[in-house]
């Protein structure tokens, strides 16, 4: 099974792609965004970013989005997640699973329009977590 465990920012105030610019320009690297108007999003949060990678040629992943026009305001301190993208597999389900448990799962792990599960949770000691599980190729991390 192959898994990245990763930083997932959320910003506040439509400022992902301003932040992910800047990493890029600091950081070097190839960045790649996608907006949530590529999810049938209208109006003025079809402009947000729904997912931003940053792939540095050191081998630095970082990835951020907007807050979705659906979620509750950014606050300071909860907006740095713990990423898992990986292959959809029995282990990173059960993964899934026991980090939750005792937690709170603001997402069920569910298939998404993008064709991967994915799930957010809170763990019981306050850590947010999100689960990305496709496909993910062996030299890349997933976007």
């Amino acid at each position: 099974m192959n898994v990245r465990l990763a930083p997932y920012l959320k910003f506040a105030d439509g400022q992902a792609r301003a932040a992910m610019e800047f990493y890029r320009s600091t950081l070097g690297g190839e960045l790649s965004l996608m907006e949530f108007r590529e999810l049938g999003v209208e109006g003025a949060a079809a402009e947000l970013v729904m997912h931003g990678k940053l792939v540095t040629e050191h081998g630095l992943v970082l990835y951020g989005s907007d807050a979705p026009p659906i979620s509750p305001e950014v606050r300071l301190g909860e907006q740095v997640m713990v990423s898992v993208m990986g292959q959809d597999s029995p282990e990173a389900r059960a993964w899934f699973g026991a980090l939750s448990a005792g937690g709170e799962v603001t997402m069920p792990l569910e298939l998404q329009p993008w064709g991967d599960h994915y799930g957010e949770f809170v763990d019981r000691f306050g850590v947010p977590w999100m689960f990305d599980l496709g496909e993910l190729p062996d030299s890349e991390p997933s976007d």
